[in-house]
């Protein structure tokens, strides 16, 4: 059997699968706002400009406080090779406009408020979250559901819940506690040869950055499609019946909880960093492989700061463990991400080609125009080399993904429109050919004039076509 193509497969009914959530509870009162935080969408064309504005990037950030966020490169870094955005702060939004307009520098203003999009996705719950769709007995008692976003006791009362409802189908395993003493739990759906070999396995994680909610909610649909749709769909038996899923549906649930009470683009974990106050560590790059090399960040307050040493985190030193246990096992290793929509492939730490990369981007490629064919989504294919470095942007150092040699993925946006997604696609062929006879792009399109956050959600499709000042 290709495991290659059946973990594309996998991936690419998860994408069209999952449907946009909304948050169960209101965040605490003294959370961090982001009232007039500005989304800018750039395009540079000379070096000069290049340089200018990292220049300012950086005076800025020596003049931020501990923990602060005042200017954040969202979608691709400072590059004149293709258009990029920016997050800004109130105080610093004038210093870059005024900049755009004594250079010459495109630009274009996405969100003028921040805090407007994330009260949208911190509103109550309405109708239009409710379902008539039989997500099974385990949801159904645990409180899951896939039309809003959940918080951790939920999603883990789901995770207990499964090997109760189905028994002969899943087991779960407590991975480690959290440096706030949450668990991390893996999710393991499948059933014993009848002849006693072994089966491969395939592992998909997500929620490693705290902020990426909708990562989790395709890895807990995916999830649930599978046990539920077991005895009634013949493909979904087929994947189960042949190979082991592994599923951790939040990595670090501790910078999930913080982004629901607290700082909803709270990234990193939240262990005490020693004599520092800012806290935690970007642990997509706490492994040990390639740890802390090219443009790794060395400082505990940056975003992207990769621990004091590897492993220095809990969650990475339980998946890594446990990943030890099956690896003789484990033909595909993929984890979610958000937000871009981009297909990456190893490596990251050099434009170096694994030796079945023909075979891989082969996938992917068939696999991203399956979505495209549905949705008329664009994704980027490459290595994390290809897409990221090349334009100066962060490195991901996961020696998980690299040692397996298997694509991971980032997918959508932080925030995204409930339109976009849909959760009831027909497969028609292992290969990820998947349709669909409910979705319609002009689902998304309502009147610019309604302030709708879904027309917002327009900046993150590659495909859109967008209209540039230049100023």
């Amino acid at each position: 059997m290709n495991f290659h193509r059946l973990a594309v497969f996998c991936v690419c009914w998860a994408v069209s699968s999952s449907e946009m959530q909304r948050p169960e509870d209101d965040p605490d009162k003294d959370a961090l706002r982001y009232d007039g935080f500005v989304v800018l969408e750039m395009t540079l064309t000379s070096d000069l400009q290049v340089k200018l504005l990292t220049d300012l990037k950086e005076e800025v950030r020596r003049k931020e406080e501990h923990g602060t966020t005042t200017l954040e490169e969202w979608t691709g870094s400072i590059n004149k090779e293709r258009p990029f955005s920016l997050l800004l702060a109130p105080k610093v939004a004038p210093d870059v406009l005024m900049l755009c307009h004594k250079e010459g520098i495109q630009y274009e203003i996405v969100w003028n408020d921040l805090q407007s999009v994330i009260d949208l996705q911190n509103a109550e719950a309405v109708s239009s979250s409710k379902t008539d769709r039989d997500d099974g007995i385990a949801a159904q008692t645990s409180g899951m559901t896939w039309a809003r976003y959940h918080r951790y006791s939920t999603i883990e009362r789901y995770i207990l819940a499964l090997p109760v409802v189905h028994p002969d189908l899943v087991t779960i395993e407590r991975l480690g506690l959290t440096y706030e003493g949450r668990q991390v739990w893996v999710v393991k759906l499948g059933k014993p040869r009848s002849d006693g070999i072994k089966k491969p396995a395939i592992w998909l994680d997500a929620g490693i950055h705290a902020r990426e909610w909708i990562s989790s909610a395709t890895v807990t649909f995916m999830l649930n499609e599978l046990v539920t749709k077991y005895t009634s769909d013949p493909i979904i038996r087929r994947l189960v019946d042949q190979v082991d899923f592994y599923v951790v549906p939040m990595v670090n649930p501790d910078g999930f909880e913080f982004t629901h009470q607290k700082e909803r683009l709270f990234r990193k974990t939240r262990r005490v960093n020693p004599f520092n106050a800012c806290i935690g560590v970007d642990a997509n790059r706490n492994y040990d492989f390639q740890w802390q090399t090219e443009r790794a960040e060395l400082r505990p307050c940056e975003i992207t700061f990769g621990g004091d040493f590897p492993y220095s985190e809990p969650e990475n030193r339980a998946l890594f463990e446990k990943v030890l246990d099956l690896k003789g096992d484990l033909k595909s290793f993929i984890t979610f991400h958000s937000h871009s929509q981009l297909w990456m492939l190893p490596y990251g730490y050099t434009f170096d080609l694994t030796p079945d990369d023909a075979v891989v981007r082969d996938l992917a490629v068939n696999a991203t125009n399956a979505l495209r064919a549905l949705y008329g989504t664009v994704f980027r294919v490459g290595t994390s080399a290809e897409i990221l470095c090349k334009f100066g942007k962060e490195i991901v150092f996961s020696l998980l993904v690299i040692k397996l040699r298997d694509p991971f993925f980032f997918l959508f946006s932080f925030f995204l429109c409930e339109q976009t997604l849909h959760r009831e696609p027909r497969v028609t062929s292992p290969k990820g050919a998947l349709k669909s006879n409910t979705f319609t792009p002009s689902n998304c399109a309502t009147p610019a004039s309604s302030g709708s956050f879904c027309r917002r959600s327009r900046f993150f499709r590659p495909d859109w076509k967008r209209s540039r000042a230049s100023k």
